[in-house]
């Protein structure tokens, strides 16, 4: 990448926009099958890539200036950035979020639960393993995955002593020099 490269570059180097044209499709499929379901949204236009590429931003955005809600930034609080605010309106955003989908319906293969966002896992894994070349020594390790402390404050001795016990392993590869986790 050149210096002069923008973040958006760098999402995009990862997550290309035939990955966001489908989840363009699916969210829209995903409204249209839910709407038949349950009634007709006057108010729900199709989004469309520019809207997507937004919300994602917005939703990236979010996770890294730590907001006491998702809406904040349209509030007139300490958390409003009227920036972002600008881009898309509160009710737009709420809907693209009410019918956000990867994948829209399970076919009949689907044996994992992380179907509905494996085609962005796979997307990531295929722009990390094209952008990133780990070096020679790596190591495989199962990571501790902290529990949120006020749930652990709540519970007895004994329910943590329960909770130890796990019913899944998350095994990674790591690159040694850089901390990078590979796959």
């Amino acid at each position: 990448m050149p210096l002069t490269a923008s973040a958006m570059d760098f999402f995009q180097l990862f997550v290309p926009d035939n990955v966001l044209k489908n989840m363009v499709v699916q969210t829209n499929m995903y409204a249209k099958k839910y709407q038949e379901r349950f009634g007709s949204d006057d108010t729900w236009i199709d989004v469309t890539l520019t809207e997507m590429k937004a919300f994602l931003g917005y939703m990236i955005s979010t996770s890294i200036h730590h907001c006491e809600s998702v809406l904040s930034i349209w509030s007139s609080g300490f958390y409003s950035n009227k920036s972002i605010a600008l881009i898309m309106t509160q009710s737009r955003f709420e809907k693209i979020l009410k019918y956000f989908h990867i994948v829209a319906f399970r076919s009949s293969q689907t044996t994992h639960g992380l179907y509905k966002i494996q085609p962005f896992l796979d997307s990531l894994q295929n722009g990390f393993d094209s952008a990133f070349r780990p070096s020679q020594a790596q190591v495989l390790h199962e990571p501790l995955i902290d529990e949120d402390p006020v749930f652990i404050a709540t519970c007895t001795e004994r329910e943590l002593r329960k909770r130890k016990k796990r019913k899944f392993s998350l095994w990674v590869r790591q690159c040694s020099s850089t901390g990078f986790i590979c796959q």
